[in-house]
């Protein structure tokens, strides 16, 4: 007729040519006839463990209003793909035209997207005709849930997702990947790892095998072994296990395999090692994902070069930075110029974390900071030995670290303590690493001798002391000359890290060379503070002469500092209270409590509370003992202070000892006992003899079998089960602390500017 078809004319042309299924005549009752469904969607291999919470979270996305895209992301071994099979399962029953499932990681270009998905919905043998436009047009009228599976290293391919969402309106489309799309049309769903149990206090295996990540271990950990479970003999290290492959799917999987011919006490100490431990063990995985180093090779290779260069330096870390320290590492100069050329650092730690090869989050603190897994961590450090310059990316962060211990170290003598000790905890594995570099070959003694001087107090809070102990006196015997000022701190440093081992002559001897060290600097406050510890050294080995003497040398010094003083009126009352002075002790102790509170020293509050605890308990005023001893108690918890709590706890048990509750102190002195074997921190003599007592009066009350029952059930807790059961029984008792007794007033603004320092 002359007329040019239009447009729809032309397509409805096509459509019948290539006898689509959407023109189906009507059935003899005059319906139409029903499409054949969709559904390539693969079985899955292995059971979904752990992730029913998730499951349910992906569905009721797509209930929500306009939800029709949503992303999995997540850092590889997560289990991404088998979370999308279940979810596709589940969703696929209200989906009319089923599921089409499209797996993308054969794929190396993003113009090969569309072919693929034509491919999935039978639409390959158009030849001649746009697989996009083609797939568009068979979906227009469907209602199908389209799975796009491992989209990451195809992302310039985001046109496609759009233009079907565009054109299929009951289009319902699930991406798996290490990154999204950045689409609006996207509901990003974070993947995290399995969730894992605590470590203090440990689960009973009744629990443990509810917690995700230990039933995925034990799941899967059946298939190779299979009578293989929780118990109370293992129960300890199926945590510590999971802790260490990070709760990671994939890791757990490979990690399970191991134990057809290991224990899992085998396989632990092989992991803590290195998770490059894990050998292959799948053939019917894809190469990229038969070990954890494949896995996170793969997210690396689709990194740019500012990507990939702080990503390497990211290596030297051995904790969760702050965004401040990785910006001041990464983003630092070298020699030829900045390292990060082309943008700031904290842009390329955004870049890593859309790339699911980090986690940024916000620490109590109000402290941003950068979290890895231990595999990805792991495999940063490889990276950074292959930089050009490593030594030098260790030095600037052992500096950087320097730099916030000696402004972190004057805090904690006061009323900045609690932030201190938790800002120098959550960095703790950094400062480790930092004095190992600075005491290593190719370090620097000038920062590990500054390191020591700064830290060793903090160390001393925490109770765990072994190691830097052993790095502390190996340093100072290899130091040959150093400015007394840097020299002095770290001496008396050492010496207290002494002590607390039990080396009392080596503790003597680096005191004497500290206050040798503090006399040349013509620092007075540090010589008033070194003889006091020598003082207390004497008193605590029953040299109550010398000790009496030293003490008042120390405080006749007219640069003692505050602290410094109340330190050596505790000496006095611990000497009249061995002396049995009971009355001169009541009061010595009372008036260090007086004077400790001003200064904000949780730590120095806590020993004259528990002194004059053990004062009020020699005069028999049980009931004040022990709320004082609450208070004490409260005073380390408040920042952690392990190694302070033990010794609180084994006063309270003398005090539980005298009001006859026997099986509780025993308990209580059971649990300290195996906290102090473990981490190897005796009792000075004087202290030990009084332990001893308590111990030999609560035997004698309970009995042989009624003790060891009890003692037993005491080595058995850790130090924290011991507190909780303490905070217990003084709740059920309706005990309150000596606090909570009576109202202590704020420091006045005169106190509060006393450097309670000791030097």
């Amino acid at each position: 007729m002359g007329i040019d078809p239009g447009t729809r004319l032309r397509e409805l042309e096509t459509l019948v040519l290539r006898q689509d299924p959407s023109l189906a005549a009507p059935a003899a009752n005059g319906h139409r006839r029903i499409r054949q469904r969709l559904d390539n969607l693969p079985a899955g291999l292995t059971p979904l463990v752990g992730r029913e919470s998730e499951l349910g979270d992906i569905c009721s996305l797509y209930r929500s209003e306009g939800c029709r895209l949503v992303t999995v992301t997540g850092p590889g071994g997560t289990g991404k793909t088998r979370l999308a099979m279940a979810a596709a399962a589940k969703l696929g029953q209200r989906m009319a035209d089923g599921v089409g499932w499209v797996n993308l990681a054969p794929l190396t270009q993003p113009q090969q997207v569309a072919g693929a998905i034509a491919e999935t919905l039978g639409l390959a043998d158009q030849a001649g005709e746009d697989p996009l436009t083609s797939a568009s047009r068979f979906l227009r009228t469907r209602r199908l849930l389209l799975v796009l599976d491992n989209f990451e290293h195809l992302e310039e391919a985001w046109p496609v997702v759009l233009d079907m969402l565009t054109a299929a309106p009951e289009l319902r489309i699930l991406t798996t990947s290490r990154r999204c799309l950045g689409l609006r049309a996207e509901y990003e769903y974070e993947l995290a790892p399995l969730a894992l149990p605590p470590l203090d206090p440990p689960l009973p295996p009744s629990e443990l095998r509810d917690v995700p990540a230990v039933n995925l271990l034990l799941t899967r950990g059946r298939a190779v072994r299979p009578h293989f479970d929780v118990d109370r003999g293992n129960a300890g290290v199926l945590s510590r296990l999971c802790h260490r492959l990070d709760g990671l799917p994939l890791a757990i999987e490979l990690a399970a395999a191991q134990l057809r011919q290991r224990s899992e006490t085998e396989l632990l100490a092989d992991l803590e090692f290195s998770l490059a431990a894990l050998p292959a063990a799948f053939r019917d995985l894809p190469d990229r994902q038969r070990t954890l180093t494949a896995t996170i090779a793969w997210s690396y290779n689709m990194l740019g070069m500012a990507e990939r260069l702080l990503f390497d330096q990211l290596g030297v870390f051995a904790g969760d930075p702050t965004v401040t320290a990785v910006c001041a590492i990464g983003g630092a100069r070298g020699d030829s110029g900045p390292v990060l050329k082309d943008m700031p650092a904290e842009d390329v730690l955004a870049a890593l974390a859309r790339h699911s090869l980090l986690r940024r989050y916000t620490d109590p603190t109000g402290q941003g900071r950068v979290s890895m897994l231990h595999s990805i961590r792991e495999f940063a450090r490889e990276r950074l030995f292959l930089l050009d310059d490593p030594a030098q990316v260790r030095r600037r962060h052992a500096e950087y670290y320097l730099g916030m211990a000696e402004r972190m170290a004057p805090q904690l003598w006061g009323s900045g303590q609690v932030e201190a000790f938790r800002l120098l905890h959550s960095d703790a594995p950094d400062l480790r690493t930092a004095l190992l570099w600075a005491t290593g070959s190719g370090g620097s003694t000038d920062v590990a001798l500054r390191l020591l001087g700064s830290l060793w107090h903090y160390w001393e809070l925490t109770g765990d002391v072994a190691e830097q102990h052993r790095i502390a006196v190996a340093l100072m015997e290899e130091v040959a000359d150093a400015a007394p000022s840097v020299l002095a701190p770290a001496l008396s440093g050492t010496a207290t890290l002494c002590w607390m081992v039990g080396r009392y002559d080596q503790a003597a001897h680096f005191h004497r060379r500290a206050l040798q060290a503090f006399q040349s600097a013509g620092n007075g406050a540090g010589m008033a503070w070194t003889i006091m510890c020598l003082a207390t050294q004497a008193a605590q080995q029953d040299d109550s002469l010398t000790a009496h003497r030293l003490a008042t040398e120390a405080s006749q010094l007219p640069q003692a500092s505050p602290r410094t003083r109340v330190a050596v009126l505790i000496i006095l009352g611990l000497l009249a209270f061995y002396s049995g002075d009971n009355a001169r002790a009541l009061a010595l102790c009372r008036e260090c409590v007086e004077l400790a509170r001003p200064l904000g020293d949780r730590a120095l509050l806590g020993n004259a509370l528990v002194n004059f605890a053990d004062a009020l308990e020699q005069a028999g005023d049980y009931d004040a003992a022990e709320q004082s001893l609450y208070e004490a108690l409260g005073t380390a918890l408040e920042f952690g202070a392990q190694g302070y709590v033990v010794a609180f706890l084994e006063s309270l048990a003398g005090v539980y000892t005298d009001q006859h509750r026997i099986e509780e102190a025993i308990r209580v002195l059971g649990a300290a006992a195996a906290y102090r074997t473990d981490r190897a921190l005796p009792l000075a003599e004087a202290e030990r003899r009084r332990i001893e007592a308590m111990i030999d009066k609560a035997r004698a009350e309970a009995g042989p079998i009624r003790f060891g029952l009890s003692w037993a059930a005491g080595t058995a807790m850790t130090l924290a089960q011991a507190v909780q059961e303490v905070q217990r029984g003084r709740h059920q008792r309706g005990v309150n602390s000596a606090a909570d007794q009576s109202e202590h007033p704020e420091p006045t603004n005169q106190e509060s500017a006393i450097n309670p320092a000791p030097w």
